[in-house]
């Protein structure tokens, strides 16, 4: 009968590897994910880069994401990092520089940031019976307050819309002008009574003079001549922007509009806008800027964050200076 002791030496336990083989990766799998879950992303990526002996400037200089930008991504502050695709490319780049998997760490990022928006919302306890008593006292409060303003309203409505009433002795409404002139004008003079036109001699000249004895007026155009005012200011801003190195750029116009995207080395960009222009720079010192086809002054040193604000009022003021009028 063919028992195990018929085996030869060093052959394997049918069955018994594959499963011993199976445990150790699955254990090997649940190690590197509770490493990974134990700790937040800017816990596991400073760790490694201490492991590394970078410092934060190093590790600025390479991936050319500035050192604020570095630290709050270290301190799980990752509203201090610009909007959109930028966080995810900024954890991305910090780990594949310091030797971590990439997409491992962009996929805790994303379940610590679900994790870290979850609220918890307690229902409130049943209303008690003073309460309910105070809530009725407050309704009843409010119906008597618009009763008495109801019946406020009511009497100036009937006060102002009353019917007219007319005068017994002469039989004319008050408020009618007309009937009470035909009434007057029916009325005896007495003698020597001076009426509206008594003593007028009615071929007298009356106090206007005649249109033909008016001073004439001024001839149009003998007037001062005013200058005329002032043309506006070109309300276009083009704007050219050269990448001499990696930079991410973040653009907001329209007042509400915005957009973000990323330079690489000799891209270009350009665009006109109107009005007011918010342009920030990830790396100020590797962008060349043209505005309306003048060279613009040098906005900052490789590696600096920078924000300018143009308007077509005050952009004179980035140019270079041989450009200044």
């Amino acid at each position: 009968m063919p028992f195990s002791h018929d085996r030869p030496a060093g052959a394997s336990v049918p069955g018994v590897f594959p499963i011993v083989s199976t445990g150790a990766a699955w254990y090997s799998a649940l190690t590197l994910r509770m490493e990974y879950t134990m700790s937040t992303v800017g816990e596991i990526l400073k760790k490694k880069r201490l492991e590394n002996n970078l410092e934060l400037a190093e590790l600025s200089e390479a991936t050319k994401i500035s050192i604020n930008f570095l630290r709050a991504i270290e301190n799980n502050e990752f509203k201090r990092l610009p909007k959109g695709i930028f966080p995810k490319m900024f954890i991305r780049a910090y780990a594949k520089q310091v030797g971590l998997d990439e997409n491992k760490i962009v996929q805790l990022f994303y379940e610590q940031i679900a994790l870290s928006d979850v609220t918890i919302v307690e229902s409130p306890p049943p209303p008690s019976r003073d309460d309910r008593s105070q809530r009725a006292r407050y309704v009843l409060q409010f119906l008597a307050i618009l009763l008495v303003v109801g019946a406020l309203a009511v009497t100036v409505y009937i006060f102002y819309h009353r019917p007219e009433t007319k005068d017994p002795a002469s039989g004319v409404t008050p408020d009618d002008p007309e009937a009470e002139v035909k009434r007057r004008s029916k009325l005896p003079t007495l003698p020597g009574a001076g009426g509206p036109s008594a003593g007028m001699d009615p071929a007298a000249p009356t106090g206007t003079p005649p249109v033909s004895d008016l001073a004439p007026g001024p001839e149009p155009g003998s007037g001062p001549v005013l200058p005329p005012p002032p043309a506006a200011p070109d309300q276009k801003l083009k704007l050219v922007l050269v990448a001499r190195e990696y930079c991410w750029i973040h653009l907001t116009y329209d007042k509400f509009s915005e957009k973000d995207f990323i330079l690489n080395p000799n891209d270009t960009f350009s665009q006109e806008f109107i009005g007011e222009v918010i342009l920030k720079l990830g790396n100020a010192g590797g962008v060349h800027l043209t505005i309306n086809d003048l060279p613009a002054r040098p906005l900052g040193q490789r590696g600096q964050v920078v924000s300018l604000s143009l308007t077509p009022e005050n952009f004179q003021s980035y140019l270079a200076q041989a450009e200044v009028p």
